[in-house]
């Protein structure tokens, strides 16, 4: 999956550059933005409960069509997100009820923005990859190990004024982000659900 994803990436990258007459070309119009928000992590089994957390990140987004006549455009965006995996449980029984592992997620998705005179509404979604940061909590019960690779699908939409969006987001975990002791002594997988909610800076593009 990592592989294919890589893949898919460099793909985009040179069929967009190519058909827009290089480097210079494929970056004329892309736009910068910059985010910072506060994020809700849960998993699906044990840490079940939501802990708050944060997010900020890096997204370059270009247009991939516009429609002659109509405020509408597709546009492409890859992104490079801290994010924080996790969750919370209430049973004062286990030692780590508390657990947020922090993570650089990769976006690679596809996004709609439709304009009005001041402002535009817009929705992007595709699949994300991230990569575990720093060490976490592995081997406090009832956690066992956290993984290294995760992935799975994500989606944003807002509003935009100018050069500020304000957007809310969700999460979905394909893969486990690791592992967990039951009550019953079962070792079960955890998969991340989070949302977002962020405030973003704009700069470049036409």
């Amino acid at each position: 999956m990592k592989r294919l994803f890589i893949v898919l990436l460099m793909a985009l990258a040179v069929s967009t550059a190519s058909a827009q007459g290089g480097f210079k070309g494929f970056i004329s119009d892309m736009t910068i933005d910059l985010s910072v928000g506060l994020s809700w992590a849960r998993c699906n089994k044990i840490y079940d409960s939501q802990k708050l957390g944060f997010t900020a990140g890096l997204d370059f987004t270009k247009p991939i069509s516009t429609f002659h006549g109509s405020p509408s455009t597709l546009y492409g965006l890859l992104g490079f997100h801290v994010v924080q995996k996790g969750g919370k449980i209430t049973d004062s029984a286990y030692d780590l009820r508390n657990m947020l592992s922090t993570h650089i997620a990769i976006p690679l998705h596809v996004g709609y923005r439709y304009s009005f005179s001041k402002c535009s509404l817009f929705v992007h979604a595709g699949p994300y990859v991230s990569f575990k940061s720093g060490e976490g909590d592995d081997n406090r019960l009832p956690l066992q190990s956290l993984t290294s690779t995760e992935f799975g699908l994500s989606g944003d939409f807002g509003i935009r004024f100018r050069k500020f969006q304000l957007s809310y987001g969700l999460d979905f975990g394909l893969s486990k982000i690791g592992t967990a002791d039951d009550k019953n002594g079962h070792l079960v997988n955890l998969k991340s659900n989070t949302g977002h909610v962020k405030l973003t800076w704009s700069f470049g593009g036409k």
